[in-house]
């Protein structure tokens, strides 16, 4: 039922400001408006128990007759919200346009919201399309949902081309750019954590720009576990030189069927990557950029230097010797180790890019620079990040793209493993022995068989360079309209220097090196892939096949190694100028292992779905024979399979669904 209004007209200066009061409401209702004559501006708002509703601004002409249709009486509006099927949907969020006004509906779909008249109702909810309804005189309004089809429409990458996501039956993982780009991380796995079911990614160490263990479905091969990376169809690309900003989706292919057009290198399942792309249209300008501090969450509880020296004279004491420590007071809280290897670390990212494009071609430039510093001493990573992906049409049917990749990484480390790892070390280390004597010497345990882990941190010196070079050009030939040539060739260039540096020194006997030493490792990769398939379409009635075949071929080519030496000048503890092998005098040793691995491979693979307006992928066709529904298995690489001894291509027709 309508509420009545009453009307008071108001003159406030050069503004009109008309009150109208609904006394039929439980709750008090206003709606206010003021307008200015000269200028014809409106404002029009509603206040619920004094509580401002929305405000409404509009440039009219100010007439009488216009505030009857600004000020407008509400109604209860009920109902309820069902699927296609007649099913209720409970949840579904009901709101006002335009206004702070919403409800969602129960267990049975029913819901009930007070609205102006006039006003449009908003029905939301996940997987279905928004419906928007204007609210009249009436007070019941029945709503029925359409399932949101462009969710099924999707696509997701799979092994050298693309497949809608209601076609797919493999096991496959997607993950979306919006998933990951808030993430503070450093490479792409650690964004993927708990992400992707059966996807098992462990950081093998703390330390900034360490390597990740990845395991889809468990261990696969005896040797090597990892699965395949794929980064925008390069095969030799490496994930930890990519920088996660750049990434537009990840797929992993989990089961046999989905990673099998990779052959025995996709045995451990398949990661491909996706990089973002240009969209046409005005150049668009985007700039990234996070700081933060990580510190420790929790350190070890350990004595303090008062508490060590009470426990420790009372040891001496019930073993009938005399105790070491005279005046215990004096030595307070003593030196806290772990607070002086552990720091408050900075973490940071910058990032821009740039895209657009028209209908000749798009493009997306893109660099970046991330940095981390570990929590431990002399630990930290940076990263300098470039990529370049274009696409140009160069006629009806031809287009040619290319994708470029430029990476420079540094690392230090110090020893994460043994007795020179300073991290035990610090919870072994007595308190009453101070990081460095007063005479600027390093302290030394005098109650354990340990190292001071402030200096083992701070001489050792391992710093790893890493530039990389990743790219792409890739063809297009369309030359029928069903009917698709690509062709590909992947290249990856790069090296991984380290230089580790021991000087000399001599703190106790447990922690000396008298002789200074360097070593130089070099770790160079070479990989090429040349990638050529052509894709046919065929479509009739609800049927749909694609096939593909191809040739591929690679070469990867590795080099490892290393050279150490002694007797370098001790003056090269300060001076990293000196630190080189030619001025070792002592202790040459050079290893070499250089691996080549080439590989030519042929790409069958046939893919069949049938149209249907449900979920359900296919139909099962029915025997009239015997009128039951026999299961036909449509395998997505090579061959077909069936079961129940029913042909792949029956003589009998199944009646249209």
């Amino acid at each position: 039922m309508k509420r009545k209004a009453q009307f008071l007209p108001i003159k406030i200066g050069k503004l009109f400001l008309g009150i109208t009061f609904l006394a039929s409401f439980p709750n008090f209702l206003f709606a206010v408006e003021y307008a200015e004559p000269s200028t014809g501006l409106i404002a029009s708002g509603y206040l619920n128990e004094m509580n401002l509703l929305f405000i409404n601004v509009d440039r009219l002409d100010y007439r009488e007759e216009e505030k009857s249709r600004l000020i407008m009486p509400d109604i209860e509006v009920r109902g309820t919200v069902v699927d296609q099927n007649g099913k209720p949907i409970p949840g579904v969020t009901v709101s006002v346009e335009g206004l702070s006004l919403g409800s969602v509906t129960d267990l049975e779909g029913n819901y009930s919201l007070v609205v102006p008249e006039g006003s449009t109702m908003v029905f939301s909810f996940i997987g279905f399309e928004t419906q928007k309804i204007v609210v009249g005189v009436q007070q019941v309004i029945n709503v029925t949902l359409a399932e949101e089809i462009s969710s099924m429409d999707e696509f997701v990458v799979v092994g050298y081309g693309t497949q809608s996501k209601r076609n797919v039956t493999s096991s496959i993982g997607s993950v979306s750019s919006e998933e990951i780009e808030n993430y503070p991380v450093q490479q792409m796995g650690q964004a993927l954590q708990g992400k992707v079911a059966g996807l098992h990614i462990v950081q093998n160490s703390g330390s900034p720009g360490s390597s990740l263990m990845v395991r889809i479905r468990g261990t696969g091969t005896v040797n090597n576990s990892e699965p395949l990376y794929v980064v925008d169809g390069n095969l030799g690309a490496d994930p930890s030189d990519l920088d996660p900003n750049h990434i537009e989706s990840i797929e992993v292919l989990k089961s046999a069927s989905a990673a099998a057009i990779y052959g025995a290198q996709g045995a451990n399942g398949v990661v491909l990557i996706t990089t973002k792309r240009g969209i046409k249209g005005a150049p668009n300008l985007q700039v990234d950029f996070y700081r933060g501090f990580q510190e420790v969450h929790r350190t070890m509880p350990v004595m303090n230097g008062r508490q060590f020296a009470t426990i420790y004279n009372e040891a001496l004491t019930n073993s009938g010797r005399s105790p070491l420590f005279t005046d215990v007071a004096s030595l307070g809280e003593g030196t806290d180790w772990q607070q002086a290897i552990f720091r408050s670390a900075p973490i940071q990212d910058i990032n821009f890019s740039v895209n657009g494009g028209s209908e000749q071609g798009t493009y997306f430039i893109s660099g970046g620079y991330f940095q981390q510093q570990g929590i431990v001493l002399n630990t930290d990573y940076s990263r300098l990040n470039f990529r370049i992906n274009s696409e140009y049409k160069i006629s009806n049917g031809v287009t040619f793209g290319e994708n470029l990749s430029l990476s420079y990484g540094r690392r230090n480390i110090i020893p994460e493993f043994g007795s020179r790892n300073p991290v035990p070390n610090s919870w072994n280390m007595d308190p009453t022995t101070p990081v460095k004597n007063p005479d600027g010497t390093w302290g030394y345990p005098k109650f354990s068989d340990t190292k001071n882990p402030v200096a083992e941190a701070t001489l050792y010196n391992n710093t790893t360079k890493r530039p990389s070079i990743s790219g792409s050009a890739y063809l297009d030939i369309r030359p029928l309209k069903n009917l698709v040539y690509r062709s590909q060739i992947n290249i990856n260039l790069g090296f991984s220097n380290g230089y580790e540096y021991t000087p000399t020194f001599d703190i106790f006997p447990l922690q000396r090196n008298l002789v200074t030493s360097v070593t130089r490792t070099e770790f160079q990769w070479t990989n090429w892939d040349w990638q050529n398939t052509v894709t046919y379409d065929i479509t009739h009635g609800k049927n749909e096949i694609e096939i593909l075949g191809g040739i591929t071929a690679l070469s990867h080519h590795v080099e490892n190694m290393s050279a150490s030496g002694q007797g370098v000048p001790e003056n090269a503890n300060t001076d990293p100028g000196l630190r080189y092998l030619d001025l070792a005098n002592t202790g040459h040793i050079k290893t070499q292992d250089p691996r080549l691995k080439t590989q030519e491979s042929r790409l069958p693979t046939t893919d069949y779905h049938r149209k249907s307006g449900k979920r359900d992928l296919c139909k099962n066709p029915v025997n009239p024979s015997t009128g039951k529904q026999h299961r036909q298995v449509y395998d997505l690489k090579h061959r077909f399979h069936r079961s129940l001894g029913v042909p792949l291509f029956p003589d009998w027709n199944p009646k249209k669904p």
